[in-house]
């Protein structure tokens, strides 16, 4: 990038930060290249997600995913606070 700054012609010596553009140049280009791969990443990891999702219902019947969300359902499960301490009467 440094080399870039001085770049004059061919043929010629360098001159010390001529061209700046071509040191945004890179900048952008890092910035958009950084973006570009940190989403090409987290869209592998939440493909690869899914699909390990998927694969862990396999061998299950429907009556088992059944049950399984109704244990969920029940682990949920709150009782409301004014049943719980009622007073004797």
């Amino acid at each position: 990038m440094i080399r870039s700054l001085d770049l004059v012609d061919v043929d010629k010596g360098p001159s010390i930060e001529l061209h700046k553009e071509n040191g945004m140049f890179f900048i952008v280009f890092m910035l958009l290249g950084n973006f570009f791969l940190m989403n090409f990443f987290t869209g592998v990891i939440f493909v690869k997600y899914n699909e390990a999702a998927g694969r862990e219902k396999i061998g299950f019947t429907d009556e088992h995913l059944a049950w399984m969300d109704i244990q969920k359902m029940i682990i949920k499960a709150e009782c409301p606070f004014e049943m719980i301490f009622k007073p004797p009467r």
